[in-house]
């Protein structure tokens, strides 16, 4: 890898750490991407002293080496802490931008995973594959409940760290709710989510009913199990599921909490199978 990146793009690597499918090495990060840059979106972000794409030598934003794409970017000094401060301060809005309608990204998803599902080798995987499935399709169905349009911000595909909020190539123009979905869930599997910083952050952003609808349903979407299996199909080890299956019947308890607490602000129906849990053992402070 070093030749490579000495050869695309002229710049001499002495020491090189590979860690998640990235490459570090001084200030950069070598990402491979499965899709097309939005350079427009990068563009329109620049004033945001965001990461910076670096060109090759010969002016391309990506490059090819062993046959996968590959982006080169470079860190600066103003490593913004991910924190619900931030995720508001940085919600930028974005004019006259749709959004594909997270019901036909997520039926385009299933339908993906339902087919290969069975070929795959991963018992674990397979044990929880329809559980998901399931809350998937729940969360599908309230969304074409209520599919509308709405302001779209700049937004982010994942938010699992500090360097991804700054990180263009994880740039991606949604529904605010998203980022604050997103950031919820990494709290709770950290055992970091206090609740009422939720509804804190919900209230101060005057978080429109539909946006509030939104945000319950991108809860209800398992995005870390389906991240996870696209991790184990590359060659991480099955046991990158063990927190999500242990803290299943946690989550569901904590989405409990959030249905009924969501219920002044928006008129969400009855889910049988959330709704009936009992004894509630998520932390309310």
């Amino acid at each position: 890898m070093r030749n490579a990146i000495q050869y695309y793009y002229g710049i001499e690597v002495d020491k090189i750490t590979y860690e998640k499918h990235k490459y570090y090495f001084d200030d950069y990060i070598l990402i491979p991407i499965y899709k097309n840059l939005d350079m427009e979106l990068y563009t329109q972000t620049l004033n945001l002293n965001n990461y910076e794409i670096i060109l090759t030598k010969d002016n391309n934003y990506q490059t090819i080496i062993d046959n996968n794409n590959f982006v080169l970017i470079k860190r600066k000094n103003n490593l913004i802490n991910l924190n619900f401060i931030n995720l508001s301060k940085y919600a930028i809005y974005i004019k006259d931008k749709q959004v594909i309608p997270w019901d036909t990204l997520w039926e385009q998803k299933v339908d993906y995973y339902e087919k290969y599902i069975k070929t795959l080798p991963y018992s674990k995987m397979k044990n929880c594959f329809h559980y998901y499935i399931g809350m998937t399709e729940n969360a599908i169905s309230l969304y074409k409940m209520f599919k509308q349009e709405g302001n779209v911000y700049l937004s982010h595909i994942r938010l699992r760290s500090d360097e991804d909020y700054l990180n263009p190539i994880n740039y991606v123009i949604d529904y605010r709710s998203r980022d604050l979905a997103e950031y919820i869930k990494k709290l709770f599997f950290e055992k970091r989510l206090v609740m009422n910083d939720i509804f804190t952050y919900i209230a101060s952003n005057q978080y429109t009913s539909y946006e509030c609808i939104l945000l319950f349903i991108r809860l209800l979407y398992p995005s870390y199990f389906f991240d996870a299996y696209d991790l184990i199909v590359q060659g991480e080890e099955e046991n990158i599921l063990d927190i999500y299956i242990v803290n299943m019947d946690s989550y569901e308890f904590f989405l409990n909490d959030m249905y009924f607490r969501l219920k002044p602000y928006v008129n969400l129906p009855k889910i049988e199978w959330l709704t009936n849990k009992k004894d509630l053992s998520f932390d309310k402070s």
